[in-house]
């Protein structure tokens, strides 16, 4: 019984790992436009003088678009 609890507890603690917010807590952010549900995946989805929203671990942030690139970053 405790070798399957301890079982149990580790596929818990990858099941967070691999959720949204297991994966915005190691730093990561999700990013679409923002009023809008679809995650943002290129920049050819957004122009400038649009706004994305940003949602962090820790709150959100609203940012208008001053400069679209294709290049590597």
């Amino acid at each position: 019984l405790e070798l399957s609890e301890k079982r149990l507890e580790g596929l818990g603690e990858k099941l967070n790992g691999l959720s949204p917010l297991g994966t915005l807590a190691r730093g990561f952010s999700i990013t679409r436009k923002a009023g809008q549900t679809k995650l943002l995946r290129s920049q050819a989805e957004i122009r400038s003088g649009e706004e994305i929203e940003t949602i962090l671990s820790q709150g959100r942030l609203i940012s208008k678009i001053t400069e679209v690139s294709d290049g590597p970053f």
